[in-house]
């Protein structure tokens, strides 16, 4: 999908707003887009990316309106230090970052939700005026899985290739463990 950053006239603020084509999808990459949805749509944690609003438009697009996180992602973040210099992110501002995705992900998987995309892309940031910490929000659920217990297993190939886990690499049944190995290439 695209994501566009946007501002609500009636009361000045800001939203993204991520476009999903669904006319030029398959009917089961539908099925993902509006599954993104309904997943979002259950959430409510500080460690996760919030979701107010989605709509279908001309039975074209499918929008989904989220928080807008105004500092980018991670990835951009570990980018701009590198080109200052630095070979990464300072140890206080990497267990900082690091234990707000802990807890997001814990969030995740209390709720059963497998993220099975987590990556520096897709860790987004906040920061307040005046404040030198970032709030960490987790996005980018497009290919989570909603699980029917917590021992419960997924097997569908999913995933940016140098996150995957042992048992996505091998075509082994996984479930939230696979989570924390890409949180650990994440911190790494």
């Amino acid at each position: 999908g695209t994501v566009r950053k946007v501002r609500r006239k009636e009361e000045n603020l800001i939203y993204c707003i991520k476009e999903v084509r669904i006319g030029e999808l398959s009917k089961v990459e539908q099925q993902d887009a509006i599954n993104e949805v309904n997943i979002l749509a259950k959430l409510d944690s500080p460690f996760i990316v919030a979701y107010y609003d989605s709509f279908i438009e001309s039975n074209y697009s499918l929008y989904i309106v989220m928080e807008f996180c105004n500092r980018g992602d991670l990835q951009k973040l570990h980018r701009s230090a590198r080109e200052k210099g630095a070979p990464g992110l300072t140890e206080w501002m990497t267990w900082d970052i690091g234990l707000q995705v802990v807890l997001g992900l814990n969030y995740l998987h209390n709720e059963k939700v497998l993220h099975r995309d987590l990556k520096a892309a897709n860790v987004f940031l906040q920061k307040q005026p005046k404040k030198s910490e970032f709030k960490v929000k987790i996005g980018d659920l497009g290919v989570a899985k909603l699980l029917e217990t917590s021992n419960a297993f997924a097997q569908t190939l999913v995933g940016t290739p140098y996150y995957l886990s042992p048992e996505l690499c091998t075509d082994q049944p996984y479930r939230d463990k696979s989570d924390c190995w890409a949180l650990g290439v994440l911190l790494f």
